[in-house]
């Protein structure tokens, strides 16, 4: 997984070196420096909801460099 996060970072940088693209949020972030900033996203439980802390622009911008959703708070459905 690590490898995988380091080669989409590498892969980032140099689209945004070579079309002369705005740096964004995450240029520049490391593979521990993307795992700190994941750990300030916070999931609050409460009696039938989950809840999230509100997600920082580094934390979107990841989701976003990965292809992925932003996770979304809602009740939960027990089975």
């Amino acid at each position: 997984m690590r490898i995988h996060i380091q080669n989409t970072i590498r892969d980032h940088e140099k689209n945004i070196l070579s079309n002369k693209m705005k740096k964004d949020s995450v240029y520049g972030l490391t593979v521990n420096g993307m795992m700190r900033t994941f750990g300030t996203l916070m999931v609050i439980l409460s009696p039938g909801y989950v809840r999230l802390t509100p997600l920082s622009k580094n934390v979107r911008g990841i989701f976003s460099l990965f292809g992925l959703e932003e996770p979304i708070a809602g009740k939960i459905a027990l089975s």
